[in-house]
């Protein structure tokens, strides 16, 4: 574990040697869903993955979890570690995270790989991959009267079918997260 300068403690895993590569992961998840790509990546790779505050392992504290925090985190995190031109990778939820850490700038980080993200949540004519205005709604208006039936389905429809041999694994982490969060 390390601390951000708030005081809250993050849960992190620093594998390998040779360049940087940092993984970002999504909503309700953890670091642990990169354990394969760890391992393999490591034998190459310096890899640095953590969970996110509020997420997995790492403190769940009272306040903000807006985007911008989550930048500022990635950012103290790199700078703890000494990161340099590192490849920092997001997916999900990560993907908005890394891209905010890179608004308030992030000399750290020399590429960025989006993966999966929501870079845009609603879906519109010119981009057909989000959800409809209606489905959002739905899923916020449920998130609470209907969990944990809701995180199950929202999990669900967030992967391909050839990718829902992984929905036990990211079912188990999700319960690491607290509802409000």
């Amino acid at each position: 574990y390390m601390h951000l300068r708030d005081g809250t403690k993050i849960r992190y895993t620093v594998r390998g040697q040779g360049p940087n590569i940092v993984l970002v992961h999504g909503w309700k998840q953890s670091h642990r869903l990169f354990d394969q790509a760890i391992n393999r990546l490591s034998t190459k790779f310096r890899v640095l993955a953590c969970d996110q505050r509020g997420a997995g392992e790492s403190d769940k504290p009272e306040g903000n979890y807006d985007f911008d925090s989550l930048g500022q985190d990635i950012n103290e995190i790199l700078d703890h570690f000494d990161v340099t031109e590192a490849t920092v990778i997001g997916w999900s939820m990560g993907c908005t995270t890394v891209l905010s850490a890179l608004k308030v700038g992030s000399p750290r980080m020399s590429r960025v790989m989006l993966m999966n993200g929501p870079l845009r949540v609603v879906s519109s004519s010119d981009f057909p991959f989000g959800l409809s205005e209606l489905r959002l709604s739905q899923y916020i208006d449920g998130l609470s009267e209907n969990w944990p039936l809701d995180q199950r389905e929202f999990l669900t429809e967030s992967l391909l079918p050839e990718n829902q041999g992984i929905l036990p694994l990211l079912e188990h982490v999700a319960w690491q997260t607290p509802l409000p969060i």
